[in-house]
């Protein structure tokens, strides 16, 4: 009895060496990016942040943020807008399809007619729907990183701004 126990725990500490040995010897998956994209989600320009949550095998799930100056006017200072996006991305090797779904707010420009007859405007809070298919070309071990994207745009008022963006930057 007793030698057949120390043979099941030989066999489970040998299982327990190869199965490490296996693990060890895969290599790490890039699951955070950083990049300037030209355009996209925050109109203009933005810095992005991005971690990948869902780092499967064929499709990877993850979520940026972003941080941009939207120009006000000459007189005052610019304005932040924050692009939000949940994205997927297919392929286990270096080019991707890749889509998504994001929230961009912003403060806009609001108009309201006055008692007299007189329009002023107001700024308020306002958020834009960015929908997004796009081209990504990042390498499973991380480096350098480029998106091309075609970003249609739902604004606030309800109409669609047919917009694309390009990012470059590095994954790690």
């Amino acid at each position: 009895m007793k030698r057949m126990y120390r043979l099941l725990i030989l066999a489970w500490m040998g299982s327990l060496l190869l199965y490490s040995h296996t693990t060890f010897s895969q290599r790490v998956e890039a699951r955070n990016a950083l990049y300037l994209e030209m355009g996209g989600n925050a109109y203009i320009y933005s810095l992005n942040y991005e971690r990948i949550f869902l780092p499967e095998k064929y499709i990877k799930v993850g979520a940026r943020a972003g941080i941009s100056l939207l120009p006000k006017n000459n007189l005052t200072a610019p304005y932040p807008i924050v692009p939000l996006e949940v994205l997927a991305f297919t392929g286990k090797r270096n080019h991707h399809f890749e889509t998504g779904i994001g929230l961009t707010p912003f403060v806009g420009y609001v108009t309201y007619a006055g008692a007299r007859g007189s329009d002023y405007e107001r700024e308020r809070l306002q958020a834009a729907t960015t929908f997004r298919l796009g081209y990504r070309y990042q390498k499973p071990e991380g480096g350098f990183m480029l998106r091309a994207g075609y970003m249609p745009i739902l604004n606030p008022d309800g109409y669609m701004i047919f917009w694309a963006g390009i990012s470059i930057g590095k994954s790690f």
